[in-house]
């Protein structure tokens, strides 16, 4: 595979075929017309070799290495190749900026003489020479290769080469001594010097060249009008402007889209790369769609929608400056480019045209807490922003909830004022008087109106000391919001009081079981958690709610997250009452659906959670709380607290609308 004999250059082709491949690399940086180098290297351009690779670093930390390797391969083609790949295709790093251009180092390699290792085992350890050897080793689909100036760089033994070429192709560090392992040696001379050395003599070409591949202010301006005109589309449900051709688009590294409402914080929706990986109109397009669902979140009044302020801001070109504690950033142009510093804590992102460099470096260093030995990474990127001054940091802020649910439903599903509401509820707790509230673990009652189910919601919530918190876990009968959505209330309202919600107990949940996000949205209009609220606040007038809902699931993902509500469980001093909101099967002949629940209520008899989802899910059975029973009765279940199920009544809706044709069946049950 390629020439097997030493390839000898003057000082001159060496000179040349460096000024060559540096010339390609900047003109593939700059966005310049490509020279064909099989002109520039002249006679040497039909040198056949076995490769080439080109290595740029910035003091010494490798920015790119790109090359090729082939059987017979001219030197022009490898040389036009490798640098063209080294300047924009490492996948490894992002492509090189032009800021960069006069900061890096660059190695020529040419490499000749690959040669198959006929030993094997240990002995292969004699045949590699350091400082003469690269190294390339094959095993079915994993193939890596290392330059011979590695094991210089790194000073590395035999033993250690070897060890990092196999890393290098994904294989375990002793397959260098296994016979199934292809290793091969070669040779190759290194051309290096600064890059700078061979560039364009005009300085102010790289200055500007990344700002003229990107959008201008006025586009940006124009981009963001765009983006405030979609936000109230879709609000009002209109169809908005996919796309926006007098203005730029094209592949950016980083785009933030805010909009503040009065006497509020900003919210934003941002998203950044190292690579320049982010569509510009099309992603703009979806943070117009989710700024107006934060907003429909949180219920702003129309003047103060009228009123919101948008900005804009885009990044693009990231150039790497090197770490935060060995990095001079004096030459960064804030006029024109923003400055992050990024640790493994996480990152900041600042742009102050009105800041000197060195200002905005202590500035991101005091927001990331970075001293002299934090370990971190100084990037800038070419930036337009709507704003005099904008920051991002990788510590989102806390979004804004609306604090007040509102009875939505009195009226429907239960009595709209509180006279009669007082009425109802003494009618369906008459008689409960004689029960003895005991502690229970979790509890399952119906949800249909009061003139249905209330009365043996009410008979099973009587036998219960309700506890200074309840969760109550019930399906999500509405499209719109998150599948498995905590609610983020401070006060659920009813009408002849209000009801507390237990925000820590919420958050906490929220943040433990890792599949509930918290969204109001799938509240707004659930009934299943409304009509309970009256009835536990007759019981304990002080008693604090979470609600929960719950939409799909199989049983894979409701044990993986039951496992961590579990867990949850067991660290709470004073758990809560889990209370499962749940109707059984819906709209069946009375007969059928008094067997269709039995089917239920035995298989919950078990105290097996999967079997309860099996029986369900494989008989078609329309228990609309499913999911939120299954999860919470398997918490139970792995938190050692199920042990008993008490059945306190079953009915239908026929006995109180007197058909038997259609009818939803309700069931009592008490956990402990």
């Amino acid at each position: 595979m390629g020439p097997k004999e030493k390839i000898e250059f003057t000082e001159m082709e060496e000179a040349l075929i460096f000024h060559t491949a540096a010339k390609r690399v900047a003109a593939n940086v700059l966005k310049k017309p490509l020279e064909r180098v099989r002109d520039t290297l002249g006679k040497l351009a039909a040198t056949q070799v076995l490769g080439v690779f080109v290595s740029l670093k910035r003091h010494g930390e490798l920015r790119s290495c790109m090359g090729c390797l082939a059987e017979a391969l001219s030197l022009s083609e490898a040389v036009e190749t490798s640098a063209d790949r080294a300047a924009c295709d490492d996948p490894r790093f992002p492509p090189i900026s032009p800021i960069e251009l006069e900061t890096l180092d660059m190695e020529v390699w040419v490499l000749w003489g690959m040669s198959e290792v006929e030993q094997t085992g240990k002995d292969r350890l004699n045949v590699v020479e350091i400082g003469k050897h690269g190294l390339q080793i094959q095993r079915g689909t994993h193939r890596g290769l290392l330059l011979p100036g590695v094991a210089v760089e790194h000073h590395m033994n035999a033993e250690q080469f070897l060890e990092a070429v196999c890393r290098k192709a994904g294989l375990p560090t002793e397959a260098w001594h296994n016979a199934e392992s292809k290793l091969s040696v070669f040779e190759g001379k290194a051309i290096h010097g600064p890059l700078s050395l061979a560039l364009f003599k005009s300085k102010s070409s790289a200055k500007n060249a990344a700002r003229r591949h990107g959008p201008t202010l006025t586009d940006v301006i124009g981009l963001r009008e765009a983006a405030r005109s979609n936000f109230f589309k879709y609000l009002d449900g209109a169809t908005p402007h996919y796309y926006q051709p007098q203005f730029y688009d094209g592949n950016v590294n980083g785009i933030a889209l805010a909009v503040t409402l009065p006497d509020a914080s900003p919210i934003v929706c941002a998203e950044h790369e190292l690579k320049p990986s982010i569509p510009l109109q099309t992603t703009l397009l979806k943070f117009s769609h989710v700024l107006g669902e934060q907003v429909k979140r949180i219920g702003s009044p129309p003047q103060d929608l009228l009123a919101s302020q948008f900005t804009l801001t885009v990044h693009w070109d990231m150039a790497i400056h090197g770490p935060s504690n060995d990095c001079d950033i004096s030459p960064l142009d804030t006029a024109q480019r923003s400055l992050m510093l990024s640790t493994k804590d996480g990152w900041v992102i600042l742009f102050d045209p009105s800041a000197d460099p060195e200002d905005i470096f202590d500035e991101a260093c005091e927001i990331l807490g970075v001293d002299d030995s934090t370990e971190g990474m100084i990037y800038s990127f070419e930036t337009v922003s709507t704003m005099s001054r904008f920051e991002l940091t990788s510590f989102p802020n806390d979004p804004v909830y609306p604090s007040l649910r509102p009875a939505t439903l009195a009226g429907s599903f239960y009595p709209a004022t509180a006279k009669s509401m007082e009425t109802e509820l003494h009618r369906m707790f008459q008689g409960t008087e004689r029960n003895t509230p005991e502690s229970y673990a979790a509890a399952l009652v119906p949800h249909a109106g009061w003139m249905y189910s209330g009365r043996l919601a009410a008979e099973t919530l009587s036998h219960i000391k309700i506890p200074d918190s309840v969760m109550i876990f019930a399906p999500k009968h509405r499209p719109g919001g998150s599948d498995w959505a905590a609610a983020p209330f401070q006060i659920w309202g009813i009408p002849f009081g209000n009801v507390a919600g237990d925000q820590e107990l919420m958050s906490d949940f929220a943040h433990s079981v890792r599949n509930f996000m918290i969204d109001p949205i799938p509240h707004k209009q659930e009934h299943a958690i409304e009509v309970q609220l009256p009835l536990l606040r007759k019981l304990k007038p002080d008693v604090k709610i979470v609600g929960v809902t719950m939409s799909g699931g199989e049983w894979e993902e409701l044990h993986t997250a039951a496992s961590q509500f579990a867990v949850f469980l067991e660290r709470l001093e004073n758990p809560p009452l889990l209370l499962i909101s749940s109707d059984m099967n819906h709209y069946a002949a009375e007969e059928l659906t008094y067997k269709l629940d039995r089917m239920v209520l035995d298989a919950i008899a078990t105290l097996s959670p999967e079997k309860l989802f099996e029986v369900v899910t494989t008989n078609r059975i329309s228990m609309c709380g499913i999911h939120a029973a299954v999860f919470v009765l398997e918490a139970l279940r792995l938190s050692h607290r199920l042990h008993e199920v008490i059945e306190v009544g079953h009915t239908t809706s026929a006995a109180v609308s007197g058909d038997t044709s259609r009818v939803v069946g309700y069931a009592g049950l008490l956990f402990r």
